[in-house]
Order: C-alpha cells, then structure tokens, then sequence
C-alpha cells in the first residue's frame, strides 16, 4: 500500500492530461478525479442519505479460484484485478468496503457504461410519468435527427441498442468515427470540437432495419439523454438526481461529464462513489422500491430483469463467448440468464454493478484496468462475485 501511495501522489494533475487519462498508469489516478480534467455538472446529494448498516462478517479472508489463478484472499484479488473501489451488500448490509490509495468512500469514480443502466432507470421513470413515449420516432421529438439513423428509431431502440447505424464501437480508434465521437464529448485534447448534438445527427443509417439485431453503440445513449432533457426540459444532471440517484438515498454528490457547449454524455460520463453506486443495486434488487420510496415500477425493474426481445446478441462477442451464451440485453442493463438470474451493469476498464436477486447481494467493483476491453479480465470479475456470493447461504 505504501507502494501505491508514491505512485498515487506523484500521478498528479499536472502529470494527467486528455491525451493520457484513459492510459495505464494514468488512469488510476484520472478516474477518481474527472473533474480535474474536463467540464462537469454536479448531482448533489440527497438531503436525507440513506444508512447502511454494516455487519460483522469478514469477507477479506476468503479466497478467490478463477481459471487463471488462485488468490489467497480478498485483498490479493482486488489489487491484482486493478480495482479502486470495492462493495459488497448483502440484505441492504455491507460486508465489504474497500479502497486502494487512489479511492475512498466519499470519492466520485467514473463508471463509463454503467452511465447507461442509470440513463436507462431515468428514461423508464418518465415513461411511467407519461412524459416520454418509448414508441415514438426520436425525430417527433428532436427533428434535428432527420436524415439520420436516429429519424425513424423510437426510444425503445435506444433503450435496447438495436437502432441500424453505420457507427463502429471501437475504443481503440485514432481516426475513425469512434474518435471524432470521442473528440465531440470533449474526452479528447482537440482545440475546436464540434460538440455531441452536432456529432449525433451525422450518423447514418445502417443496411438492417431497426430493431433486428443488437449493435451496442454508445451514442444512442448520449441520444437518450438529448431526448430526455428535450421531452422534461429539464437538465440531465438535476433530473437523474431528483428522479433516481437522490431517492435512493445517495451520501456523497456525484457528477457527469459535459461538451464544451454543456451537453451530458449519459452514456458514459456519470461519477458516482461506490457506495453510493451500490444504493442504485439496492433499488433494483428491491424491485423499484427502496427506503419506503417507490423510484421504479415493479413491472419495470420486472421488465428489465426478465424481457426477452427475441434479438439476438450472439454478434457481442464480448458477452456471448463463454460469460453467457444465454444472456440479453434489455434497457442498458444485462441479464445472465443463469440460475441466479443475476442482472449488472458494466463499462469499460472494469467498471461493475452487480445485483444477484437470489442471495440478496449487490456488488460495485470499480477498476483502471490497462484495458478499456479485456476478457479475460471480465471472467476474472464474474468468477470472483460468484464466490463471493456463494459465501451466503440462507
């Protein structure tokens, strides 16, 4: 730890820059200070937080067998699997609270992806309000979008990453459309960026029709966050507070990444502290009720956990080799399909949040892994939550 503390203190901000923040050992540092770095809007706390009771149990000493090695205990897994922040909750209790020496409890950590579970819950929390028809063309509510691949998309395409387009998800690209989508959220060093809703209506529509076949695209969630703040006119960061983050009880404030002209990259800027993160997993894990408030439907967090839209991802290598041949994808949020019928959210560089309904057990892993895409780093995670879980027995 010692160790960590030297490299953590001399990865100052005058050392980390858009050109290097993603990049090992950069982001160790960079993805518990965001703000640091670029424009941000604020998710303040709610002004009455939520307590979690600890308990006694003591998961630091169990062992951890993935097929790639075997970890004497707890701590020797998180630091070998570059995390920053770790929780697990069992029954609404915490049994393990973890940080290295880049991370603490009250410390906002970038999610990336897991931004689009939360866009999502917002999303659904106006359908149910009536205020947003998920079956509606994006282009009723936003005509800048004709012309585009989002013209005749709905919402509910959004939702589920089967809208046709022509963009590319690759986190390693230097110049192709994926880097001029990252030089318009502003995660880029660019002098003159042309902006997210500039950005948008450019993509073009792909050859299939939509709704046929998942194509996980991140801009289709910076879309749904466009259209959220066009149909509630309200800003992105105060509604997902008010509607989701503060009813469940959050501690600390948050905040999401903005454009050089203010727009919110809700597909992958939120900064939340992982105890808080795991709150969301409560919410969830309790069917849309936590505290006594009801923040979701039942039939829609039911809906999330359980939907099948008959399209197939077998296309998502990422998901479909080996971690769950039987998986789905509904609302941003990913379903296992395996016995436990556990359900998480993820982003890249080893971001987790991971609800096992069964055992009443609710995980947050945040990482800096080297990596924005690793497999093997993915089945490392997975086999590691479901020891963890299986430590509960009643």
């Amino acid at each position: 730890m010692d160790r960590l503390m030297s490299v953590a203190s001399s990865n100052s901000k005058k050392s980390v820059t858009l050109k290097n923040w993603r990049l090992a050992p950069y982001n160790q540092w960079a993805f518990n200070n965001v703000r640091g770095l670029m424009p941000t809007e604020n998710i303040p706390p709610s002004k009455k937080p939520a307590s979690l009771l600890k308990t006694t149990e003591n998961l630091l000493d169990i062992s951890i067998k993935t097929h790639k090695k075997q970890y004497s205990n707890l701590n020797d897994y998180l630091i070998s699997t570059h995390t920053d922040s770790f929780i697990v909750l069992r029954k609404g209790k915490v049994v393990c609270n973890w940080y290295n020496a880049y991370s603490q409890e009250n410390q906002p950590h970038i999610i990336f992806s897991i931004s689009k579970s939360l866009t999502a819950l917002l999303s659904l929390h106006l359908s149910e309000i009536h205020e947003l028809d998920l079956n509606k063309k994006i282009s009723y509510f936003i005509p800048e979008t004709k012309g585009s691949a989002y013209e005749d998309a709905t919402a509910r395409n959004l939702l589920d990453m089967n809208v046709s387009s022509n963009f590319e998800e690759n986190y390693l690209d230097q110049k192709g459309i994926f880097y001029r989508y990252r030089n318009a959220t502003g995660w880029n060093a660019v002098v003159d960026s042309e902006g997210l809703r500039n950005f948008l209506p450019s993509i073009s529509k792909g050859p299939n029709p939509h709704g046929e076949v998942i194509h996980y695209c991140s801009p289709h969630t910076d879309m749904l966050g466009w259209l959220i703040e066009t149909v509630s006119k309200v800003p992105f960061s105060k509604i997902l507070a008010h509607t989701i983050l503060q009813p469940c009880g959050i501690e600390f404030e948050a905040y999401v990444t903005v454009d050089s002209y203010g727009t919110p990259r809700a597909a992958g800027g939120v900064n939340i502290c992982a105890l808080d993160l795991a709150r969301v997993g409560e919410l969830m894990r309790c069917k849309g009720t936590i505290n006594g408030i009801e923040v979701l439907k039942e039939e829609s967090i039911n809906d999330i956990c359980h939907y099948d839209n008959k399209v197939s991802w077998a296309n998502q290598i990422q998901w479909a080799d080996n971690l769950f041949p039987a998986g789905r994808y509904r609302s941003c949020w990913y379903q296992t399909q395996d016995p436990e019928n556990e359900i998480f959210g993820s982003g890249i560089h080893g971001q987790w949040l991971w609800v096992n309904p069964t055992k009443q057990v609710t995980i947050v892993k945040l990482s800096s892994l080297p990596l924005p895409l690793d497999l093997e780093a993915k089945r490392e995670a997975v086999a590691g939550f479901r020891q963890i879980t299986d430590q509960f027995i009643d």
